[in-house]
């Protein structure tokens, strides 16, 4: 569902089967971003807000994805990646013009909770082995 705060109608967008996940809208509000299942895989959806089609941008067999961020241009798509082994997770993105998937090398326990400041040069998350931390990566 959508709510325009100004109006205050609501609009429907899109039914899933499946319980959609880590709802959050792109910076140009043009999709709504969300994780879920399809076909045993963890899988990143864009749906555009006007409604259409939704279409998938990440996914994985045998791993998840825990978090998930938008750089302040909608042009890359961080997120954490996660095996369900030994619950460590490493930070990725998603360059949306060229598909290509980077490894930013950073490997940590439980990582979640992304988030960019509208800067696109730090990146804030919680991890967590045996207590919970809160990091901040800048320069990346």
């Amino acid at each position: 569902m959508l709510l325009d705060l100004v109006s205050k109608q609501v609009k429907e967008i899109d039914r899933v089967s499946s319980w959609p996940l880590n709802e959050i809208l792109t910076p140009d509000k043009q999709y709504l971003t969300f994780r879920g299942w399809r076909e045993n895989m963890e899988t990143i959806f864009l749906l555009p807000v006007e409604g259409g089609k939704r279409r998938s941008v990440v996914k994985f067999k045998d791993q998840y994805m825990a978090s998930f961020a938008w750089s302040p241009d909608a042009k890359k798509l961080y997120f954490a990646r996660g095996t369900f082994q030994d619950g460590s997770t490493s930070l990725w993105f998603k360059d949306l013009e060229t598909e290509e998937m980077i490894d930013l090398g950073l490997k940590i326990s439980f990582m979640r909770e992304l988030q960019l400041h509208p800067d696109g040069q730090t990146l804030v998350f919680q991890a967590a082995e045996v207590n919970f931390e809160i990091w901040a990566m800048e320069d990346f």
